[in-house]
């Protein structure tokens, strides 16, 4: 259906939602806020993780009217524009929230969403020079744009407040015009954003776009789950455009890049059907063997089945409902292969060793390192997720309470040493020779 987009002009100035007062302290102080709130993102792939979230939240919150419903989220990255596009159809903005959720610190979002402190969209308002918003909602819809926000804050004596404004060229994403209703978002890069160039990072096919997205932003679901649709279309900085489309949403185990891996649940039930069998002379086959890595996963139920907890660590567990995954890889140099394969920027490494935190079923801040006590250099051969319910990380999604962080290091440490290295022997020796996925992929397919 072609929507009836509202043609009559407006002029929303987010700041007014914020404070009734126009004089030059109250401006001030508002800019600071900005400011402050900006100061807090500062990483590369920032704004994709706040349109998506946004774009996850607003499927969510429909789904809670209609339970059978299926989300999609259509995510559009120009290069030659330097733009990117993310739409969902979820459940739309009302006139009033269309005209308030741009205010600093304003949200309508409750404790429950991935994002609620209302930072995230005045980060994407007044960190960007050009931000394009529409919606179709039963009752509302308008397509609106506000430049030269970034500017603005920067500015010691501007002439007046960015205002968003009717665009009369409606959405940017043309395919948005044919839905019953949800949020389409626009922005624009520039000399005086992160990024500044979507081609810095080298990746220039939809597929190596989802890949990224789905560790970097909220597509990495933790736990995963197949009741969303992601559409994903990239125009290369030469003008090539290639599409991909995935039917689900789960963080991108590394594992998944490799090609012989074995999920240890699957090494202990062949342990113990060989051991029924031939007793404990057993020999595992050769598919078990020299693996480039093994993992596990699960909640309490999996991890209290094969490893004994202490009481603080089934308080910890059963408190924030914790979901637990660990790649152990053969050899430290896998992670600049595994790069290297994703075809990016030589030295970005969107996979690496550590514990990712994830909260609200994403992915959130930067890594910690596993304090290993014993043989500390496979500390990096070590990736750990936890994903945390009923917790919430700093403002801009860059860190969590220190003590769950340390809690986390600590339990890492410990199911590392008693369960995980049980099973270091059916890892491939390390050689010193050069880390080759694709000669182990031949070996594998011709055996």
């Amino acid at each position: 259906q072609t929507q009836n987009w509202v043609k009559m002009s407006f002029s929303i100035d987010p700041l007014e939602a914020k404070s009734a007062r126009s004089d030059e302290v109250a401006q001030s102080a508002i800019k600071r806020e900005i400011s402050n709130i900006l100061d807090s993102y500062v990483g590369w792939f920032d704004p994709f993780s706040e349109l998506i979230q946004n774009a996850l939240d607003a499927i969510d919150e429909r789904i809670q009217l209609e339970e059978e419903f299926l989300g999609t989220v259509r995510i559009i990255i120009d290069q030659v524009a330097n733009s990117i596009i993310v739409s969902d159809n979820g459940i739309g903005l009302t006139k009033d929230k269309f005209e308030k959720f741009l205010a600093p610190s304003f949200s309508f979002k409750s404790g429950k969403t991935r994002g609620h402190k209302g930072v995230g969209a005045t980060y994407l308002a007044y960190g960007f020079n050009e931000i394009q918003v529409s919606t179709i909602h039963p009752e509302f819809n308008a397509c609106g744009k506000m430049i030269d926000a970034r500017k603005w804050l920067d500015d010691p004596s501007p002439a007046g407040n960015p205002k968003l404004e009717l665009d009369k060229s409606g959405p940017a994403d043309a395919a948005f015009d044919d839905q019953d209703r949800g949020v389409s978002v626009k922005l624009k890069f520039d000399k005086y954003t992160k990024p500044s160039k979507l081609a810095w990072l080298n990746a220039r096919t939809a597929e190596q776009w989802f890949k990224i997205l789905s560790i970097k932003t909220g597509l990495g679901s933790v736990p995963s789950r197949s009741d969303i649709k992601v559409e994903v279309t990239v125009v290369d900085v030469d003008g090539n455009e290639t599409d991909y489309e995935h039917q689900g949403i789960s963080y991108y185990f590394p594992h998944n890049e490799l090609r012989k891996t074995k999920n240890i649940s699957d090494i202990i039930a062949k342990q113990e059907s060989l051991y029924r069998k031939n007793g404990p002379e057993y020999r595992m086959p050769s598919g078990f063997k020299n693996l480039d890595a093994i993992y596990y996963s699960g909640g309490f139920n999996e991890i209290e089945s094969v490893f004994q907890l202490a009481e603080d660590e089934i308080e910890f567990i059963e408190k924030y409902n914790l979901y637990m995954y660990v790649g152990y890889f053969y050899t430290a140099k896998i992670w600049a292969k595994i790069n290297e394969k994703l075809e990016i920027r030589s030295g970005v490494n969107v996979f690496s060793y550590g514990i990712q935190v994830a909260a609200n079923n994403m992915p959130q801040g930067e890594l910690f390192d596993v304090p290993l006590t014993k043989n500390t250099g496979r500390l990096r051969q070590l990736h750990f997720v936890f994903h945390l319910e009923n917790v919430r990380s700093d403002l801009g999604r860059k860190g969590f309470q220190k003590e769950i962080v340390e809690f986390l290091q600590e339990f890492a440490n410990r199911f590392y040493r008693n369960f995980v290295l049980k099973f270091h022997k059916y890892l491939k020796a390390t050689t010193g020779s050069q880390v080759e996925l694709g000669r182990t992929q031949n070996v594998e397919d011709w055996k």
